[in-house]
């Protein structure tokens, strides 16, 4: 999913740093080298997203026998775009490319995408009027709410919630809406459940580089689905794995309908929420340190509400609108990628996620009474019709993208760790190079777990 600009930090730190061309981006290239080895048993791949895509494409083309079972009737899990609901495809999850040192921006660069930079200016509804960010730092609580977001790269304190910060710090009622949007929505959830000094370690850890890139020309799934074009045929749909048993050499594999598979080694790409609900039985049951791991790490509700006008109401450079009220944070959907569309996405995460996804079809209604308040009554009159992307709502998926409860990184080595050297595990929750909630962070974890069945 889009927020406002993902690890927000390292622009602030670039306008004051110049920017060098690292060895990374040179060897960008390499990134994508195919690991080298080999394997003669049979794989399982369990769910076909990025991670589990990739997976089987790497082991595909070393010639391993490797099947793709899909929980759902499509693949791309959380990569997933509306083709007919503007003259662009709307992402309705994943919706940028986070740097340009990373396998997934040369995927995309491969597959002929057009990538622009990030468009637009922040804009907040402050005061009863509706400002751009540089107006409102004269604002002594705004300004303390804004120094919040830059205090993600610096804070070196003890253990704390991302909310007992801003309190600590001085962000007042008024303002908290910001980092709601900028700290909280950044990460994948609100603010009284994420770990301040978790977005820390993480921003410590991210190497892809400071610029955020939208596709304007194609789908993401379009360009994830022509890197993996050798492994489409292999993926089977609408299995969806109820038991894995590990306990023989060859393990055994139970669906919904109870038909059973073999494998000798099995690649786990399920989101997060799927094995914190239990919904796959482990025999025997997963080791205790897996257990934790899983239970260590935060993930939780997710929507986007796309909201269709017949006129702009907003400024030709708004790319954000922060706002107290339901949503915190609306972005123009069609920036830099259509000027005949007009579309707002509304971005809700954690308790915001799920107060909206309580009111139903009124989620739009609220929506629309929000941005009447800061543009006088014109999101109302000009509006023609929305879409609801509730992640939380999809049963193979569950939420939005795994965010930090705690410091350590250490629940993410665990979750990635092989079980028996039978079970292992990929996707965005496994990345532990500060990656996670990203493409290009899935695609990192289908490199490793290839790496580890040809080695």
């Amino acid at each position: 999913m889009k927020s406002i600009n993902r690890r927000r930090f390292i622009k602030n730190v670039a306008m004051a740093t110049p920017v060098v061309l690292l060895p990374e981006l040179l060897e960008s290239c390499n990134k994508l080298k195919i690991p080298k080895g080999s394997y003669s048993g049979n794989v399982i791949v369990i769910g076909a997203g990025a991670a589990g895509m990739v997976a089987a494409k790497i082991l595909t083309e070393r010639n391993v026998n490797v099947m793709v079972l899909e929980a759902s009737a499509i693949h791309g899990g959380r990569i997933s775009a509306l083709s007919d609901f503007a003259s662009f495809h709307v992402e309705l999850g994943a919706e940028e490319v986070h740097g340009h040192r990373s396998r997934w921006y040369q995927i995309t660069k491969d597959g002929g995408a057009d990538l622009i930079k990030e468009p637009g200016e922040n804009y907040y509804f402050l005061n009863s009027k509706v400002q751009i960010e540089k107006d409102i730092k004269n604002d002594s609580e705004a300004s303390k709410a804004l120094d919040m977001v830059s205090a993600m790269n610096s804070y070196n304190g003890n253990e704390i919630t991302a909310e007992q910060y801003a309190a600590d710090n001085g962000v007042t009622a008024r303002v908290k809406f910001i980092d709601d949007a900028q700290v909280g929505g950044e990460f994948g959830t609100s603010m009284e459940r994420l770990s301040f000094s978790g977005v820390k370690q993480s921003n410590d850890l991210w190497s892809a580089g400071n610029t955020n890139y939208m596709v304007k020309n194609k789908s993401l799934l379009s360009l994830l689905e022509n890197y993996c074009s050798n492994m489409l045929s292999k993926i089977s749909y609408n299995i969806q794995i109820t038991q894995i048993d590990y306990s023989q050499s060859t393990i055994i594999l139970t669906d919904q309908n109870g038909q059973t598979y073999e494998a000798d080694k099995v690649v786990i790409t399920v989101p997060l929420t799927i094995l914190q609900q239990q919904i796959i039985e482990f025999v025997p049951a997963l080791p205790d340190k897996k257990i934790s791991a899983i239970n260590g790490i935060g993930m939780g509700a997710g929507m986007k509400i796309i909201l269709k006008f017949d006129s702009p109401f907003w400024k030709n450079d708004l790319g954000s609108l922060f706002s107290e009220g339901v949503v915190p944070e609306y972005w123009t959907t069609a920036l830099g990628k259509s000027s005949s569309d007009y579309l707002l996405t509304a971005f809700a995460m954690g308790s915001f996620a799920e107060a909206l996804s309580a009111q139903g079809s009124n989620a739009v209604t609220q929506c629309l009474a929000q941005l009447d308040a800061a543009y006088n009554g014109a999101a109302t009159n000009h509006f023609v019709d929305s879409k609801i992307m509730n992640w939380t709502n999809e049963p193979f998926i569950l939420g939005a993208y795994s965010f930090p409860t705690q410091t350590s990184n250490q629940p993410r080595i665990d979750l990635a760790e092989v079980v028996n050297n039978q079970l292992h595990f990929a996707g965005e929750a496994t990345n532990t190079e500060g990656s996670f909630a990203t493409v290009h962070g899935a695609i990192d974890s289908a490199f490793r777990v290839a790496e580890e069945i040809l080695a």
